[in-house]
């Protein structure tokens, strides 16, 4: 059995790991959450430039990493957000995921502005601008 999985683009993991490390801030992800990012913010116009089975590879892989290796997985994903920050496209498309994350639950947690500003950090914005 093959389990190598490809590695995603920067912009795919940047894209994903953005909506859930705002998801996972709070140490779970709600079940209304992983709904809008698997049902609403994959439809969104910011994200046409990637393809669904690659958005949902990288989704339950990073998933799977915070949980298992949170610091690990947050740096990997800051990492290829602060890689592709010069892209317009995968800034719009981590822009919207932050930003969808943020209401999925319908509120802003302390961890959650946290890790905004982290994300906002590597991609050289202030976190008003993300």
């Amino acid at each position: 059995m093959n389990d190598f999985v490809p590695k995603a683009s920067a912009e795919t993991t940047a894209a994903c790991g953005a909506y859930l490390l705002v998801a996972l801030a709070d140490a779970r992800v709600a079940a209304i959450e992983e709904a809008r990012f698997l049902g609403g913010v994959v439809n969104d116009p910011a994200f046409r430039q990637f393809d669904t089975p690659s958005l949902a590879g990288e989704y339950n892989r990073l998933l799977a990493a915070l949980r298992e290796n949170w610091n690990a997985a947050e740096a990997e994903i800051l990492a290829a957000a602060t890689s592709v920050k010069s892209n317009k496209a995968a800034l719009n498309a981590i822009k919207v995921a932050a930003r969808q994350a943020v209401i999925a639950d319908q509120l802003i947690k302390p961890q959650e502005e946290l890790v905004l500003a982290r994300i906002a950090r590597a991609l050289g914005l202030g976190v008003e601008d993300l």
